[in-house]
C-alpha cells in the first residue's frame, strides 16, 4: 500500500446481515460516492473476511470484517474545483454560476 492510500477496517453488524457490500461502505464513508466506492470494489481493493470482493452487490454475513483500501481524497471541495476548472459568471452568497458565457 502506497503513501497515497490508507487502509480501514469495519465489523458487520446482526442489522446489517444480507447488506450488499457498496451500500455498507456507503453508510460508513459517506464523504465518497457510492459509484466510486463500487469502482473501489471491482478493482480488488475491498476484502471481505480476508478474500478480494469483486462485486459491489454481494451479501455481507453478519460478523465479517470488511477491510478497504482507499485512495487520499483530494482535498479541495467540488465548488472550489470547478471555480479553478470554469470561470465564475455570478457569485452572490445564495448562488455561484459558473460556465462559459454567451456571446
Amino acid at each position: 500500500m502506497s503513501a497515497e492510500q490508507t487502509a480501514r477496517e469495519w465489523g458487520v453488524e446482526a442489522a446489517e446481515e444480507g447488506q450488499r457490500l457498496d451500500r455498507f461502505l456507503a453508510a460508513r464513508l459517506p464523504d465518497r460516492s457510492r459509484s466510486r466506492l463500487q469502482a473501489l470494489v471491482r478493482e480488488g481493493r475491498v476484502s471481505v473476511d480476508g478474500e478480494v470482493r469483486k462485486k459491489p452487490g454481494a451479501p455481507l454475513a453478519a460478523g465479517s470484517r470488511v477491510r478497504a483500501e482507499l485512495p487520499e481524497l483530494d482535498p479541495r471541495p467540488d465548488a472550489e474545483r470547478a471555480r479553478r476548472e470554469l470561470p465564475v459568471l455570478h457569485e452572490d452568497e445564495h448562488l455561484l454560476e459558473i460556465g462559459r458565457a454567451h456571446v
